[in-house]
């Protein structure tokens, strides 16, 4: 957020570390605080900040005051400030405010809201540790609103820091006046109850062991809550409320007592009583006075909630708008609401089960008031009531609930999708495992091996190895058994053994297996499989449970209740790439001003990959100057593990850049270069040495310091350390020692010597040092769904997650990495790629067609995103012009510029010479036609033989030119048994010229590029379906591959009858037909080119 941009008002505050200012938002029409340290941060000051920040972006609630934003400025002589954008709340706090305005009422009310406040803090784990009523603003006299979190702590997180000297002694709790670091959730509960004792009598708290006689001795508060009280400001821990949770469920015992001025009607017909006397709620002989006194006053004599079930349209209460009211006893009443008369009619009663209270009390509001319940006949002045105040009471949490439940309905239909595609294809996968029967079984303890006998020999064919681990699993043994059991780990398939015609599966088990039927059915394991969606399933309900870290709510911001916002920090920069073109180095700056998430798209060749990296050098540059109390952390993920790699290839740290980056993945995912550089295991033993040869140049500084020979020393510690040794060695060691037996100091070191020794050996296989390493490392880089993998890196946050391919992982899978970081910057293409997904999982989906799962949370954040926070990348840098226009015109509106000169993109073939573009069609042979083909997984796959051919004639044309040899072809399609035709050739062709052929999918080929591309269509048929090539981010990959010359083969005229919209193949011939560097052939044979 840009101060530039707001119009300073007035400085409302200022307080020994801050100087508090309000101004107006003209764009969103809103009044802000800014909070400001005075100077540059210094350690306590950047403490008070840090906790505020880290309090305030975890917490939402109605009693809590927002913060809108925060950033960074810089201060004096290289040092730097703190701000914070918070919401302006019109009031005094409760120090100040003239208390004799707030009348009795509106103080329960207040310390129910402020109750509220803390328990919901207490929940998110934070300690606020300055409650006191300078730090509780009271908003028209009735609501209370908690602010100050600046000596917050978060329970979990250590600092090493102490704020002894900022405790507010009146209202600190005893363990707490003198040493801060004791501060516990039953501290905030202490002050919060001495803040309810000022609330109520205007005295300032006296010392905690006089605070209890005050309260109890005082004339303002009622005997019921003073009891409460005393108990919340016990000296004695024990004694004191365990939670404020406990605190409030005493309150709501009371509550019906301290509310009783605010009376309000509830009236009823005697229909009711009769309705109550059928269904035995009462005796049948009740009358209606002692219905009232007997039964209804004592029902909802401890507490009662209320709600509206009618939607508030108007922002009021209308006449004849549905109400219920609810005792935690069960009783539940309808009624109407009577505008005129201020009443509400009763027309229903009904009795809940106990399994259902909860869900009615987490509902409804609890109502500060007591119901006075009469006749309808009753002619009882309204003057006698304040039905008015919990009728506006019912209003605002009804309008609050709408908008919580319009959220809730939007989560669902969003996320709901989701839930039930990741639950079928969980199905799938384990109902997709091969599974056997077998007969009976043994377990051979000589070589730890478990034989079962098997019904046949069809197992042969499952095509078992060593790697594969056997399970047996209840639930396919009796797939309708209600209770869960889990399923039991046999060990690795061994091999399949034949004994008199008998079948034996034998299995590594290092002990036998109980607990498994003599007979029954065994699996492979489908554990790993499933466990990455359960991942993806618990990444969903996090969200809804607001456990994303992200500075402002990650959940409003997908849903598009919230837009997020920008900082605007960080304008001039010193870029470290200084080929950076203006646009991207706007999108490096969008990046770092983002407040919680940025989206940045990159069509081809745009270098979306750059921008990663000199945005990443520029958070690398924060860390290393001295403006931050610590480093910010990295998290670099992608859908694909190439997309990583490539990333961190680009990657040059400054050696002044004290960056430590981690990759994490199996090493045979991840690419040579960046395996031997980052992988865990390569920088432990990196680490590892660097560490030890540290440790022996110290010691060897120290013995050469005080005349210790270093050979002799080290054979000595050799010798020392032996669990055995020879009568020679012992000798030696005598004599080593006796040298020294007078000189305490070089005796010493000799100890050390020994214990460096020890600590050495043990550093490399010490178990928690690889955990140490990723922990402390700046980055941390893996699969959206894998970096997680390593237990070390499951319960860390980041400063910022940067994804990488982002539209190209699903929903759930981005979530995975999203919940984790403070800031999230999202860089992709929706006009690309989408999701590879399950198309069997999304038939079986109840709802949500196909473009809703393909078009996933890239593309609706860039479509909803404010421009502060979105950007595209306008100049490619990859194809010649032609082939860039030809991409910029059909798929991104013409708004794509090219940046490299033509004369570099050129190429020097005579085929196809001073042309860029080229369609050979196949659509004047009779041949033209495809093959469908069954693949192994049972799907359609198709081939077509004329466009082989076509292919096959022009590489050997190409071939045939001493220029083809600089430069790398690709061969791309849309289908795997195309791809596998056309690949067999290329391996067993015998060219002489062109070396570096490269054939496969066009899913398979996002993120790289050739100087030739050649794409074989293959669809041609009597339906006009052209397959895979109706998706235009498909088509847009294909095209979009080539640096010098782009070939098409295929049915030209199959394409151009097609109609649907999607097919961007018509737009793109137009283009060719109109364009210099272009040119459709019609292949005819034998001739397969132009003479």
């Amino acid at each position: 957020m840009e101060v530039n941009s707001l119009l300073r008002l007035e400085q409302i505050a200022e307080t020994e570390f801050s100087l508090i200012t309000k101004f107006y938002d003209e764009e969103q029409e809103r009044y802000i605080v800014l909070k400001e340290t005075k100077g540059n941060l210094d350690r306590y000051t950047s403490l008070l900040f840090e906790r505020e920040v880290g309090a305030l972006r975890r917490l939402r609630h109605n009693h809590i005051i927002e913060m809108y934003d925060f950033g960074f400025l810089p201060g004096e002589n290289g040092g730097k400030k703190g701000r914070i954008f918070l919401e302006h709340i019109s009031g005094e706090n409760l120090q100040t405010v003239d208390r004799s305005l707030i009348d009795y009422t509106d103080k329960i009310r207040i310390i129910l809201q402020l109750i509220d406040a803390v328990e919901a803090a207490h929940s998110k784990a934070i300690l606020h540790r300055d409650i006191k009523p300078s730090n509780i603003m009271i908003v028209d006299h009735r609501q209370a609103k908690l602010i100050d979190f600046g000596l917050s702590k978060i329970k979990g997180m250590v600092t090493g820091e102490t704020t002894y000297k900022f405790g507010s002694n009146h209202y600190s709790a005893p363990e707490v006046g003198y040493h801060p670091e004791n501060a516990s959730f039953q501290s905030d509960i202490y002050s919060l109850g001495a803040s309810i004792y000022f609330l109520l009598t205007g005295c300032v708290p006296g010392l905690p062991e006089k605070l209890q006689i005050s309260i109890s001795q005082s004339s303002d508060i009622t005997p019921p809550l003073k009891n409460i009280l005393i108990k919340a400001v016990e000296s004695d821990l024990e004694a004191r409320y365990e939670t404020i949770t406990d605190l409030k469920r005493d309150l709501a015992q009371i509550i019906g007592d301290l509310m009783s001025v605010t009376k309000f009607s509830i009236k009823f017909p005697f229909d009711l009583l009769e309705q109550a006397k059928r269904q035995k709620f009462v005796p049948k002989n009740v009358k209606l006075s002692e219905f009232i006194d007997q039964y209804l006053n004592k029902w909802f004599e401890k507490d009662i909630y209320g709600f509206v079930e009618s939607r508030i349209k108007s922002g009021r209460l209308e006449d004849g708008d549905e109400v219920s009211f609810f005792s935690t006893n069960g009783y539940l009443l309808k009624g109407l609401y009577k505008e005129y008369d201020e009443y509400f009619l009763l027309n229903d009663i009904k009795f809940l089960k106990q399994t259902d209270r909860s869900r009615y009390e987490k509902k409804y509001l609890r109502i500060a008031g007591k119901a006075i319940f009469s006749h309808s006949i009753n002619q009882a002045t309204q003057m006698d009531f304040q039905t008015y105040e919990v009728v506006s009471d019912l209003v605002d949490h009804r309008i609050e609930y709408q908008s919580d439940a319009s959220k809730q309905n939007e989560f669902e239909k969003f996320f709901g999708i989701w839930t039930d595609y990741l639950e079928n294809e969980k199905e799938l996968l384990v109902s997709a495992a091969k599974s056997f029967d077998y007969m009976s079984y043994s377990y051979n303890a000589e070589d730890h091996t478990m034989e079962f006998e098997l019904q046949d020999s069809t197992v042969e064919s499952f095509g078992f190895t060593n790697e594969t681990t056997i399970i047996f699993d209840p639930k396919l043994e009796d797939p309708d058994r209600k209770y869960r059991t889990k399923p039991v780990k046999i060990g690795k398939f061994k091999e399949i053994t034949y004994q008199d015609e008998t079948v034996y599966l034998v299995v590594e088990s290092s002990k036998k297996i109980n607990g498994i039927p003599r007979s029954g059915k065994l699996v492979e394991d489908y554990r790993l499989k499933t466990k990455l969606i359960d991942k993806q399933m618990s990444a969903i309900r996090a969200l809804n449970n607001d456990e994303a870290i992200c500075n402002e709510n990650l959940r409003d911001i997908i849903l598009g209740f919230e837009s997020p916002k920008s900082i605007g920090s960080f304008n001039n920069i010193d870029f470290f790439n200084k080929r950076l073109d203006a646009n991207q180095k706007e999108s490096v700056k969008v990046a770092l001003n983002t407040s919680s998430i940025a989206v940045i798209q990159g069509p081809p060749g745009t270098g979306k990959t750059t921008v990663i990296r000199e945005f990443v050098n520029q958070i690398l540059h924060r860390n290393n100057a001295d403006i931050s109390q610590e480093n910010f952390k990295i998290l670099i993920v992608s859908q694909s593990h190439t997309a990583v790699d490539n990333v961190l290839e680009g990657l040059n740290f400054p050696q002044d850049f004290k960056t430590k980056a981690v990759r994490i993945g199996q090493d045979e995912n991840i690419l040579p270069a960046i395996r031997d550089k980052y992988s865990v295991s390569n920088v432990r033993n990196i680490w590892s040495k660097e560490t030890k040869d540290a440790s022996n140049r110290k010691m060897i500084d120290l013995t050469t310091q005080y005349g210790i020979d270093p050979d002799e020393l080290k054979r000595y510690v050799d010798m020392y350390s032996k669990t055995s040794r020879s009568e020679e060695e012992e000798l030696l060691i005598q004599q080593f020692e006796s040298r020294y037996q007078d000189e305490p100091e070089k005796q010493r070191i000799i100890r050390t010597a020994i214990i460096q020794d020890n600590w050495v050996k043990r550093l490399g296989i010490a178990s928690d040092s690889e955990s140490r390493l990723i922990e402390n490392a700046t980055i941390v880089a893996g699969t959206c769904t894998g970096f997680n993998s390593n237990p070390s890196t499951r319960n860390m946050n980041f400063d910022y997650v940067i994804v990488d391919e982002g539209a190209k992982a699903s929903v759930p899978e981005l979530l995975i990495p999203l919940l984790k970081g403070s800031r999230l910057i999202l860089v992709g293409d929706h006009q690309q790629l989408p999701p590879v997904l399950n198309t069997d999982a999304i038939k079986l989906t109840s709802h949500g067609k196909q473009e809703d799962f393909e078009n996933g949370m890239f593309k609706r954040l860039y479509d909803n995103f404010p421009k502060s926070n979105r950007i595209r990348l306008t100049t490619q840098y990859r194809m010649h012009q032609t082939i860039g226009n030809m991409i910029s015109r059909v798929f991104y509106g013409n708004e794509i510029q090219t940046g490299i000169p033509n004369e570099e993109r050129t190429h020097e073939l005579k085929l196809y010479q001073g042309k860029q573009l080229i369609w050979v069609s196949t659509s004047k042979e009779w041949n033209r036609r495809e093959i469908r083909h069954k693949s192994n997984e049972d799907r359609n796959t198709y081939k077509n033989e004329k466009e082989m051919q076509v292919i096959k004639q022009m590489l050997w044309e190409f071939d045939k030119e001493e220029a083809s040899r600089k430069y790398e072809i690709a061969v791309i399609t849309g289908y795997s048994y195309q791809k596998s035709i056309i690949r067999d050739f290329v391996a067993r062709a015998d060219f002489r010229n062109i070396s570096n052929i490269e054939v496969n999918t066009v899913d398979a080929y996002q993120g790289k590029d050739k100087d030739i591309v050649i794409f074989s269509t293959v669809r041609s048929n009597k339906n006009n379906d052209i397959g895979f090539q109706k998706s235009a981010q498909r088509i847009n990959v294909a095209l979009s591959r080539a640096r010098r010359l782009l070939v098409i083969v295929g049915d030209k005229d199959h394409f151009m009858l097609n109609r649907q919209p999607t097919n961007k193949l018509p737009e793109i011939e137009r283009y060719m037909s109109q364009t210099d560097g272009c040119e459709i052939i019609e292949y005819k044979e034998p001739s397969h080119a132009r003479k």
